[in-house]
């Protein structure tokens, strides 16, 4: 916070802290975000911050007196000699008394380089944070894999988040000292703010420090500053009181199930049953009546929505959802299928939403599924959008592997969002399938590699990817690709009504697709079933030949 000296009133005010001992005696030490390093000035104004772990035996050592316990630079890993006796130790925070630094600050002395300070590595390892340099802070992940902000890095401050230190202090049976001095300067002398000279020390159950007023002895030239009042002590934050590490061996006993929807019974009622694997039947005789494990329950498509949205954390995959760790049954003409026990695998959270999106049981899972998960056989996927991204993939490599270049260029990084959300529309709205249409022109038409293929052509001037291509192929001696020319120019009308309004040129596709007789998601099937063609028939004239 920033003061500007302004009157003998405000200056008197601020010299007497007394907004700082309410903050002291109440505040400090139990908000969300604890500062553990800080330093900030102004004209008027000096603050600083520091802390240090403290073995719970020294407790009333440390707040018998105001001073720091460690000082800036203090604690790293060192030697400790003792003149008494000639000995030397090692100490891995160069502090006999237990004492530790939670912020290691490091300098280089005539070098140049700035000093910085940083949180020490054991609290960061300890909770697996990430390091974010870009946006300074680190942060920890769920086991959902949501973010939550724990550092927060300024270069004149570090905080934490008080429920990690809590936790943090409660596994070392430490207390964390938060130290402060904290200077105010006036214009005024003491007389005429009429306060007097003060030196006192002020005590409470886990805090102490010392308050005095001076005035400056000996006031420099040009200098206005004339009297000022100190603060500097410390807090002391402990532990959880109630806190229970779990074992990497534990069972997690307290983790919570949630029911899904497995069967009707004669009525029509839903038939719901508990998620927990260990409740379950399987083929080795556990818990018979129970439910079987590979117990399929169903849900609406637009459960993977939230995870196509996101291509950074997830990737939903033929037969499996990635990021998530669940075989999915994705092949499905209209659900996506999961076995009950699978479920009982994801977060309470994680359950709760595709608790959300479940249905009354449907048949049953593709033979796609159940060829591979009961018969061991290799299958190829059947729903268009899972066969497509199959063949486009096996196509990609076998045409670099022959030519030495990649007739679709691969996506930048940048870029990979549009192939890896590539899908049947999961909803019947424009929005979505325009973005499909999107996606699949960014694969197909945007990737076409120019470059090379206009090496083998000779009109090249003012064309097009698509004219290129066409080019290319009665270069290469292929006559009967105009079929497959007309469909990636009707999918370039289509995008044409995604990046600018939708005219003529959109309606010519929508036509050539038939948008007008079938919903979103069966012509967009139907358009992957061209791409699909388009891959064999290339596949067929440049890759099957010797």
């Amino acid at each position: 916070m920033v003061y500007q000296s302004s009157s003998k009133k405000g200056d008197k005010a601020r010299l007497l802290f007394e907004d700082w001992n309410k903050y002291v005696e109440s505040t400090l030490g139990t908000e969300p975000w604890i500062i553990v390093y800080a330093y900030h000035k102004d004209n008027y104004e000096r603050m600083a911050y520091y802390s240090a772990l403290i073995p719970r035996s020294m407790r009333e050592q440390v707040l018998s007196k105001n001073d720091w316990d460690l000082l800036l630079g203090w604690g790293r890993p060192g030697h400790i000699y003792y003149g008494q006796t000639n000995e030397e130790k090692y100490f891995r925070f160069g502090n006999d008394e237990g004492i530790e630094p939670l912020v290691v600050y490091r300098s280089f002395p005539g070098t140049g380089m700035k000093s910085y300070a940083e949180v020490s590595e054991e609290f960061r390892h300890y909770f697996s944070l990430y390091d974010d340099a870009k946006h300074k802070k680190y942060i920890a992940f769920d086991e959902d894999g949501e973010p939550e902000d724990v550092i927060v890095l300024d270069e004149n401050e570090i905080k934490i988040k008080l429920r990690y230190i809590k936790e943090f202090l409660t596994n070392k049976d430490m207390y964390l000292a938060l130290f402060f001095e904290h200077d105010r300067d006036s214009i005024y002398s003491l007389k005429e703010l009429e306060l007097p000279k003060i030196s006192k020390t002020i005590k409470g159950e886990n805090f102490i420090y010392d308050y005095y007023t001076a005035d400056l002895e000996f006031i420099p030239e040009g200098e206005k500053t004339k009297s000022f009042a100190r603060v500097m002590g410390k807090k002391m934050i402990e532990g959880l009181k109630d806190y229970k590490p779990l074992s990497i061996w534990s069972t997690n006993e307290n983790k919570k199930y949630v029911s899904f929807i497995i069967d009707t019974d004669n009525e029509g009622k839903d038939i719901e049953y508990i998620c927990n694997p260990k409740k379950l039947s399987n083929y080795f005789g556990a818990n018979p009546g129970a439910p079987h494990y590979l117990t399929s329950v169903f849900f609406k498509r637009e459960v993977l929505g939230k995870y196509y949205a996101d291509p950074n954390r997830f990737s939903v995959e033929d037969g499996y959802l990635r990021g998530r760790g669940l075989r999915i049954d994705n092949n499905h003409e209209k659900y996506v299928i999961v076995f009950l026990g699978d479920l009982g695998y994801l977060s309470e959270k994680e359950q709760l939403y595709w608790k959300s999106y479940n249905v009354h049981s449907d048949g049953v899972i593709s033979k796609v599924t159940f060829k591979r998960g009961f018969l061991a056989q290799f299958t190829d996927p059947e729903r268009e959008d899972l066969l497509f991204k199959y063949k486009f993939e096996i196509f990609k490599n076998k045409w670099f592997k022959k030519f030495n270049w990649y007739l679709f260029k691969p996506f930048l990084e940048q870029d990979e969002h549009f192939y890896t959300s590539l899908r049947i529309p999961l909803s019947e709205n424009q929005l979505e399938f325009d973005q499909q249409i999107l996606s699949l022109t960014k694969t197909l038409i945007d990737s076409l590699n120019e470059e090379k293929i206009s090496e083998s052509i000779t009109k090249k001037e003012n064309q097009g990817g698509i004219t290129k291509l066409e080019e290319y192929l009665k270069a290469r001696g292929v006559s009967n690709g105009n079929q497959q020319i007309i469909f990636l120019r009707r999918l370039q009308d289509l995008r044409d009504g995604v990046g600018h309004r939708k005219g003529t040129k959109y309606l010519r596709g929508a036509s050539y697709f038939r948008l007008a007789e079938n919903n979103f998601s069966e012509v967009y099937g139907e358009i992957l079933n061209q791409a699909i063609q388009l891959l064999d028939f290339l596949e067929q004239h440049f890759l099957d030949l010797k």
